[in-house]
């Protein structure tokens, strides 16, 4: 189910040619969130995860993701901690 629903969304995203550089999942599920390090989205440049409960946790498997050219990653409204700030400013990808 969760992965339907990602794929659902994603899918909405999409434009022309099939790319996302732009995904907002304001207040969506948490486990769409969870799950979604597993697409590869290299194409993304702004994702908006605001509001969706994530925790340092969902941060390190953020960490996983291949988004290489994003230039804006919105996690207001969340409890993201000071560990997983770190973690965030070292990857090399969002530097």
């Amino acid at each position: 189910m969760k992965r339907e629903k990602i794929d659902e969304i994603l899918k909405s995203k999409e434009d022309k040619e099939g790319i996302i550089k732009k995904l907002d999942l304001k207040e969506k599920s948490e486990e769409i969130i969870e799950e979604l390090h597993q697409y590869n989205l290299e194409s993304l440049e702004e994702i908006n995860l605001e509001n969706n409960g994530l925790s340092d946790l969902d941060i390190f498997r953020m960490s996983k993701s291949k988004w290489k050219n994003l230039r804006i990653l919105n996690l207001s409204e969340n409890r993201v901690s000071d560990t997983g700030c770190t973690e965030l400013s070292s990857l090399e990808k969002l530097r």
